[in-house]
């Protein structure tokens, strides 16, 4: 039986996804698809965007199926370790926006992705619960001990 913050993961890290492909999708419309002056946008870019959105959906339904199907400690570490690389390129990305511009950009490009982060620590913090520790360890508690520990 599945810990309640596992089943909070799953359910929640489906919702992420769905949000993420989305806003994805819309990037990819409103600044790679829509008709523009630039040059170097060449009928490539699109179809590899949509590889690496492709790419995205499949490496994240992998890591979701390994922590609440088939509970891998590892999975839990790909993820933060994918989150940390994000994050230090977002920063990396906003601090050539600040340096060029000198101020800070607020595009979409930039907001979207810092709301992302958010809801991505969030996922984290229900993968390091006590009972999500015990079931990505292997571990499943008995159900009687479950209601036991819980009216203490």
């Amino acid at each position: 039986m599945q810990p309640e913050p596992i089943r909070w993961f799953g359910t929640l890290y489906l919702l992420w996804i769905v949000l993420a492909i989305g806003g994805e999708a819309w990037f990819v419309y409103l600044f790679l698809l829509r008709p523009n002056d630039s040059p170097d946008n060449g009928p490539l870019v699109p179809v590899a965007t949509w590889i690496l959105v492709a790419v995205h959906l499949a490496l994240n339904l992998a890591l979701r199926h390994y922590v609440v199907a088939r509970p891998r400690r590892i999975a839990r570490t790909i993820f933060m370790a994918l989150l940390a690389l994000g994050f230090a390129f977002w920063t990396y990305k906003t601090g050539q926006g600040i340096w060029a511009r000198r101020t800070l950009p607020m595009a979409p490009n930039m907001i979207f992705p810092a709301l992302s982060f958010a809801a991505q620590l969030g996922l984290i913090w229900l993968l390091y619960r006590p009972d999500a520790e015990a079931w990505l360890r292997g571990e499943t508690p008995d159900p009687s001990e479950a209601l036991e520990s819980t009216f203490r």
